[in-house]
């Protein structure tokens, strides 16, 4: 869903710090072992954010050349320029954490985004999305890299093997970064949400791999599922992931285990030469990423128009607008099924747009969503109309977020939620005009949309 966005620029993350650790054979020096408190070095080329460590010229530093030669070798990328690592503090994670964010997506963005999951039901209608997701990737991060800065941060409160393979991992970012223009590629671009997904699926799936490969060697390596159930685990063990819903839990998963899968898969097939060749090749979606065939096929996603919202009457104005893709939509059917029902019913995607829509109000303003999402034949169309009727029957009112419907037409689907009124203090009201009679006009529109 939309909220891949923000984890799309939240990412290049580990995640999480007592999850999957396969270090038995790590040749890390103690160095980034023991917990540690921040500091500053000297060189701190312009624009670097404050506040943290520098590794200097000491054993933190030999580590990091040691540790980032031995993963260039693994990972057959050269290492082309010096990296930069800071040790920080879980606080000035967060700060950087958050920065990051805003610098590339402005905070209504985000916030639209969460009224888009409140709308469907997949966060609860006063859920604070946007706090709610810093607090819960700052208790779990363990590093992260900034392609901007060229910098990897690494937190101070890891033990030894939680530090080496999060050095690993966010090493093989800046690895990336140098071979593969990873900022531009991470950028985000108005309608092309689901391009940025797969390639910070990739980007995830690949650090994943190698870090195992450098890790454990020839040991046999966890599947995708288990790495990804293992993650999940680890998340929702801590109290920000236990209190936080699941399908924010979810979407912070997925690139793992979804790019580890597809990475896995190219290097059974042509070892690191194979990947590489992908970079250079990426996937034009997340579908091409779950399904190696479609991607060896070109397999472009299809066109759909955004929906309009004619039918509430004058005044609404779009916040968001973009493409969810198969993985987001995967991820929300796996809110009320298994993950592989929910990946079988999502197979059949072929394309999609969805649009968050606000009118100004007294008190607040007013929001709805439109979707909608065509498949690759009406077979595969009425397999997920299912699953979106476990959830949403054909038209519910709902008594504080307005009408939501379901329709199919064909191949397509179309869902619509709301509208409702979003107060200035944070609850959500529905709108007593609206009802079913008035959401299913709406569906008919955006449906009959070319």
């Amino acid at each position: 869903m939309t909220w891949a966005r923000a984890v799309c620029w939240l990412g290049l993350a580990a995640c999480t710090r007592p999850a999957v650790q396969p270090l038995e054979r790590a040749a890390v020096p103690s160095a980034f072992g023991a917990p540690r408190t921040e500091g500053v070095r000297a060189r701190d080329p312009a624009g670097v954010p404050s506040g943290s460590r520098r590794l200097g010229m000491n054993p933190e530093e030999r580590a990091l050349r040691e540790t980032l030669e031995r993963v260039a070798v693994e990972r057959e990328l050269p290492v082309r320029r010096p990296v930069t690592a800071e040790v920080v503090s879980r606080e000035r994670a967060r700060e950087l954490l958050v920065e990051k964010t805003l610098r590339d997506s402005p905070k209504e963005l985000l916030q639209a985004q969460g009224e888009f999951l409140a709308a469907l039901e997949l966060i609860p209608p006063d859920y604070s999305f946007v706090e709610g997701l810093f607090a819960m990737l700052a208790e779990n991060v363990a590093g992260f890299y900034d392609p901007k800065f060229d910098t990897l941060y690494l937190l101070n409160d890891l033990d030894e093997g939680a530090s080496a393979s999060t050095l690993s991992h966010e090493l093989i970012h800046a690895l990336q970064a140098q071979h593969f223009d990873l900022r531009d590629r991470l950028t985000y671009r108005p309608g092309e949400l689901d391009v940025l997904a797969a390639t910070s699926t990739l980007a995830e799936g690949d650090a994943f791999a190698a870090m195992f490969t450098a890790s454990t060697g020839p040991r046999e390596p966890l599947s995708a599922e288990q790495a990804g159930e293992s993650l999940l685990a680890a998340v929702a063990s801590t109290p920000s992931g236990a209190s936080s819903p699941p399908a924010l839990l979810r979407s912070l998963v997925a690139p793992y285990r979804d790019g580890y899968r597809f990475v896995s898969a190219l290097h059974a097939r042509g070892g690191w030469a194979e990947v590489n060749r992908v970079w250079r090749e990426p996937p034009g979606s997340t579908e091409q990423v779950l399904h190696l065939a479609k991607y060896d096929a070109h397999e472009p996603p299809l066109s759909v128009a955004a929906p309009t919202a004619g039918a509430l009457g004058p005044g609404w104005r779009t916040l968001d607008s973009d493409v969810m893709g198969e993985q987001a939509m995967r991820t929300f059917f796996e809110q009320d099924s298994r993950p592989e029902e929910a990946a079988r019913a999502a197979a059949g995607w072929g394309g999609d747009r969805y649009t968050v829509f606000a009118r100004d109000a007294v008190g607040g303003r007013e929001l709805a969503v439109a979707v909608r999402i065509r498949f690759d034949d009406v077979s595969e169309a009425v397999e997920a109309e299912a699953f979106l009727r476990s959830r949403y029957p054909a038209c519910r009112e709902r008594p504080r977020l307005g009408p939501v419907a379901v329709a199919r037409l064909g191949a397509d689907l179309a869902l619509v939620a709301g509208p409702f009124l979003r107060q200035t203090t944070g609850t959500a009201t529905p709108l007593p005009l609206f009802d079913c009679a008035n959401a299913r006009s709406w569906l008919v529109e955006v449906l009959g949309a070319p």
